[in-house]
């Protein structure tokens, strides 16, 4: 669930609502990824780790004010 929200959040900071939607609900019927996460809690982290920190680098670097 965190990965799905993450990579809404990802593609609406870099691209636009309309781009976030549409990549979180192809993440969210991807049979792969339905069926990882179904069975190895392991496996399914690193795609949530990665856009968790995909959002937060791309909120850093947007909001960075030089000294």
């Amino acid at each position: 669930m965190l990965t799905i929200i993450f990579t809404y959040l990802v593609c609406l900071t870099v691209f636009n609502k309309r781009t976030g939607i549409v990549a979180a609900m192809l993440l969210a019927i991807s049979p792969w990824h339905v069926f990882y996460s179904r069975n190895a809690v392991e496996l399914i982290s690193l795609p949530a780790m990665f856009s968790i920190s995909l959002y937060f680098l791309f909120k850093a670097v947007k909001e960075h004010k030089p000294i």
